[in-house]
């Protein structure tokens, strides 16, 4: 059973006196950019940084988000499902004025972010869509995009692969918006602070506004394994395959969950059957975390494992 506290009271002291300053449309209007179920297959790890200074704040008012980050974040929920593949689709028409395609998928933090020499966005896409609109697409997987430069597109063409190369610690494409070559947040159609709850003027379309519903964290992945479950092993689907064997060293169960809050409760619990065991865990976060992983489990019992459920 995965338990993640979703009462939240937000109590997020931040108002910011300046307005945001609209970027003119001109009938400019964005698709979602990845072939995959929002909600379910894919998340927004990431939003588009509303906040002055060295504080952080999303459209939402929310903590989806990090210092000075231009864009909004796609992720896949694991690195298996990442190789699998999932497409970028171009999230509206335009001119393919420039690429990248050949970093390796790699986490920064198995190469640091020196190795990168300045390229962290990775292997990419950007579209130039006429009238001051340029889109970018980052950290897409090597080898897979399929347009070139010069190439005209349309909304929904697809334009290569979510990967992991440049800085990133997931994977996930990361898309970011400019209108005259000042970035904007697609979420509120503006390019500066705003203040929480002013009415935006989001460059969604209508279906893709319907698909992108704000999601303030949840559980990623969860699954047993017979050993003490790592979290990089979980991402790369090593648990996928698990079976229970009458002889197996130990059952583990574990969770990966996304946009954990300071003071959130993850509470998981492993129960046997006829009441022969059972084992709980219970930590309080005590800092907001974009990714947090659990595990709770038990070796093999002198008796053996019971049979059940």
């Amino acid at each position: 059973m995965i338990v993640l506290r979703t009462s939240r009271l937000l109590a997020i002291g931040l108002f910011v006196s300046l307005f945001g300053a609209r970027a003119s449309a001109d009938a400019f209007s964005l698709e979602v950019p990845v072939n995959c179920t929002l909600g379910t297959e894919c998340f927004v790890q990431n939003y588009f940084d509303h906040a002055p200074g060295e504080d952080a704040v999303d459209y939402n008012c929310g903590p989806l988000v990090y210092d000075e980050h231009d864009g909004t974040d796609f992720r896949t929920r694991t690195l298996s499902e990442m190789r699998a593949g999932v497409e970028v689709l171009a999230a509206a028409s335009g001119l393919v004025v420039g690429i990248r395609n050949t970093m390796e998928d790699v986490l920064v933090g198995d190469i640091g972010r020196d190795a990168l020499e300045g390229r962290d966005a990775g292997n990419g896409v950007r579209i130039d869509h006429g009238n001051g609109w340029v889109t970018q697409y980052a950290h897409m997987m090597k080898g897979s995009i399929t347009v070139e430069v010069g190439q005209q597109v349309k909304a929904g063409d697809v334009l290569g692969l979510i990967g992991l190369s440049g800085n990133t610690a997931f994977p996930h494409l990361h898309l970011s918006v400019s209108h005259n070559d000042i970035d904007v947040d697609p979420f509120t159609g503006s390019t500066e602070t705003y203040q929480c709850g002013e009415p935006t003027e989001p460059l969604w379309s209508t279906a893709a506004q319907a698909a992108l519903g704000y999601v303030s964290g949840g559980p990623l992945q969860a699954g047993f394994a017979d050993v003490a479950a790592e979290y990089r092993a979980a991402r790369e689907g090593a648990y996928d395959a698990f079976t229970l064997e009458t002889d197996s060293d130990a059952l583990v169960f574990w969770a990966e969950f996304f946009g954990v809050l300071e003071g959130d409760r993850i509470r998981l619990e492993l129960k046997f059957p006829d009441d022969f065991d059972t084992i709980t865990d219970t930590v309080t976060m005590d800092r907001n975390r974009a990714q947090q992983f659990n595990f709770v489990g038990r070796r093999l019992p002198t008796t053996g494992w019971p049979a059940g459920t």
